[in-house]
């Protein structure tokens, strides 16, 4: 029932009319999932490095990113807790890109990275110190 956008003016088109053209343009718009296009925007700002393509190793960080993260919440926060498996589903349907966002740029987040960089600090240094250039992988564990 659009055919009066192709055969009547605009200048001419009374209240019934616009408001069925809205509602198709509201329908159009409808089969854009744009979470979707915010959610790999977000993804590709922290995974797909300067070129902003996706590499079939860029897209395997994604997967096991998303998996410790909510292995995370599994074992962790919801494993004690009454009905944990449907909490478990609960979040997992309402994680957006919003949710990712938050996640990324939470106070938390910023604490637990300051209080774990001397750790990672000192692991590298370890690890890279002169006199373990030539040890094996397995000899520079040890340390």
């Amino acid at each position: 029932k659009l055919y009066f956008v192709s055969t009547v003016a605009v200048s001419k088109w009374g209240p019934r009319s616009y408001l069925q053209f809205m509602g198709f343009i509201n329908q159009v718009i409808g089969i854009f999932d744009f979470d979707f296009i915010e959610f790999n925007r977000i993804l590709l700002v922290k995974f797909a490095g300067e070129d902003s393509l996706w590499s079939f190793a860029e897209m395997q960080c994604v997967r096991e990113y998303f998996g410790l993260i909510f292995a995370r919440l599994v074992e962790g926060r919801l494993k004690d807790k009454p009905f944990s498996g449907l909490q478990v589903w609960a979040a997992l349907m309402n994680f957006t890109s919003d949710t990712f966002q938050d996640m990324l740029l939470s106070e938390g987040r910023q604490k637990a990275l300051e209080t774990a960089r001397p750790q990672r600090l000192d692991l590298l240094q370890t690890l890279m110190a002169s006199q373990l250039e030539k040890a094996s992988l397995e000899e520079r564990l040890s340390v």
